[in-house]
């Protein structure tokens, strides 16, 4: 028989005794059989058979809880003059039915020069979520963070050095009989404590070009950067105060075309912690 592709198979747990198996879809594949041992080296026996070439997860009931299960998943297929074509075994992937599944769609947006603010979508089962947050590059995950309620999915980690990069990861977790089981660890996500982006726009009128944006709560002042076409050096053209909120850019030259961003500082301590660059806006005289 030929060789389709070797699927990638993952496993995470999705009821207290459910684990679901998924995988990355085969092109050519008319389907999938799943296998399931005991052992990461053990017997691996075929217990489903998807008859689907675009199905991509099956879910295996009645597991005991909080005992690791082992999967491996092969496509198959058959070519347009009607052989048969079989995958390799994907590598093997674990996951224990612990009640609650892996945390997913973490995001991390930054607030201030000292809060950056964590949101993602419920777990099924979770009784609540664990934060953990490490200093980017540095040192272990630590929880700083315990929420006891599956409906909240959002918390500001506020008192943050500022300039300082973070990396954080949630767990989910049920409690069952008064212990706690965790799920996976969701995805990795960093953020910086400094002020938020500023966000622009531009206008122009004659030979003058006009950028406005809305206060950054909390910054000291805005750089205004400019670039004449699209390879040119940026180079600072002005500096506004905190309650600055509009630059006027005046006898540009007819024909050119001008690039702007602005950056919002903040001065605390003796040191200037800068945000990220707004969008890059352009304008041609």
């Amino acid at each position: 028989a030929e060789a389709l592709p070797q699927p990638e198979a993952k496993a995470q747990s999705d009821g207290r005794h459910t684990i679901k198996v998924s995988w990355d879809r085969i092109p050519q594949a008319n389907g999938y059989w799943i296998y399931r041992a005991a052992e990461k080296n053990g017997h691996y026996k075929r217990i489903k058979q998807i008859r689907k070439g675009d199905q991509r997860y099956f879910l295996d009931p009645k597991r005991k809880f909080n005992k690791n299960y082992f999967y491996k998943v092969k496509a198959y297929g058959t070519t347009e003059d009607g052989k048969k074509m079989v995958s390799d075994f994907s590598s093997a992937a674990a996951a224990k039915a612990r009640g609650s599944g892996k945390v997913a769609a973490l995001k991390c947006k930054t607030i201030n020069y000292k809060t950056i603010a964590l949101s993602w979508k419920q777990t099924k089962n979770a009784d609540g979520y664990v934060v953990y947050r490490k200093t980017a590059n540095q040192g272990a995950y630590k929880p700083v963070k315990t929420i006891s309620k599956n409906t909240t999915t959002k918390w500001r980690n506020s008192k943050l050095r500022p300039g300082k990069t973070y990396s954080y990861k949630v767990c989910s977790y049920r409690v069952v009989s008064g212990k706690r089981y965790y799920g996976e660890a969701s995805e990795i996500k960093t953020g910086t404590a400094r002020p938020a982006r500023p966000a622009v726009t531009i206008s122009k009128k004659g030979a003058s070009i006009t950028l406005k944006w809305k206060k950054v709560p909390q910054a000291s002042g805005y750089k205004i950067y400019r670039s004449q076409g699209s390879s040119s050096k940026w180079k600072q053209v002005h500096k506004k105060g905190a309650n600055g909120r509009t630059y006027v850019n005046k006898g540009l030259i007819k024909g050119r075309k001008y690039r702007y961003k602005v950056v919002a500082y903040k001065r605390i301590h003796g040191k200037t912690v800068y945000s990220a660059y707004s969008a890059i806006k352009a304008k041609r005289i």
